[in-house]
């Protein structure tokens, strides 16, 4: 029987530099899968072909930091980011959306988003599961309440083609699957936990590009200690790998 240490999953970043890295270094700890079973693919950096994902057994796509889909950014690279979930998602290749990630799905699948900083959510916020995810395969043994690491600015306001599976108090439309397809989305992080976002925010606040502005104006020990462990979030991660990819790729590889 195909092992689940012979899985090869297509990570595409939209990020370049230390969070690269660490956004890498956090999906490899909660995905649980070995270095070489994540083939990272750059779409700053390489074109992305629409069918590409039918050499692998599933896809993640998680931050981008500072692009917002609402926008249409990264403008020279977002035709193509549609095009190939769209692909992905209609070819039922397991699809898991991450913040950006989630909210690119979102799009692809018809749903609606705009740039709300309003609504925006850079904390640890509590997510209330819907009906609908008691009978999901990914959620019916989480809580129904649980905490998850956010940091956006971009809010997807309708979904088309999708089951609402998670919200917020501020946001609905955070945790999502698409009807009759392996692809799921969600606009809060899975792949932060307490660790990792204090390691990502006290980059930002005092060594990013961005920390300047920041000086003198945040607490970094106040921002770091409001920092709760998501620890059921996180566990979605190797779920999806577990029970969405590994079934599908021991259909496909026998």
């Amino acid at each position: 029987m195909f092992k689940r240490d012979k899985l090869r999953i297509l990570y595409v970043q939209v990020r370049t530099g230390y969070t690269a890295e660490h956004e890498t270094a956090a999906i490899l700890k909660y995905s649980k899968l070995n270095p070489e079973q994540l083939i990272t693919f750059n779409a700053l950096e390489e074109k992305l072909s629409e069918n590409m994902a039918e050499a692998y057994d599933g896809v993640f796509i998680a931050g981008s930091g500072e692009f917002n889909v609402s926008k249409g950014q990264p403008a020279e690279q977002m035709p193509e980011l549609l095009a190939f979930i769209k692909y992905t998602v209609e070819h039922g290749v397991p699809f898991l959306g991450m913040c950006y990630g989630g909210q690119l799905l979102a799009k692809a699948t018809g749903g609606t988003l705009e740039y709300a900083p309003e609504r925006a959510e850079v904390k640890s916020i509590r997510m209330d599961k819907s009906k609908e995810a008691a009978s999901d395969v990914l959620y019916e043994d989480m809580p129904d309440s649980f905490m998850a690491n956010c940091g956006r600015s971009d809010d997807i306001t309708e979904l088309k083609n999708c089951v609402l599976l998670a919200s917020s108090d501020l946001v609905k439309n955070h945790a999502f699957k698409v009807i009759g397809q392996p692809a799921y989305g969600m606009q809060f992080h899975p792949e932060l936990n307490q660790k990792e976002n204090r390691e990502r925010a006290h980059w930002t606040l005092t060594e990013s590009e961005y920390a300047e502005k920041y000086r003198g104006k945040v607490d970094v020990d106040a921002v770091l200690a409001s920092i709760d462990r998501t620890d059921h979030a996180c566990s979605l991660i190797e779920k999806f790998v577990t029970r969405i990819v590994l079934p599908l790729a021991q259909e496909r590889h026998g």
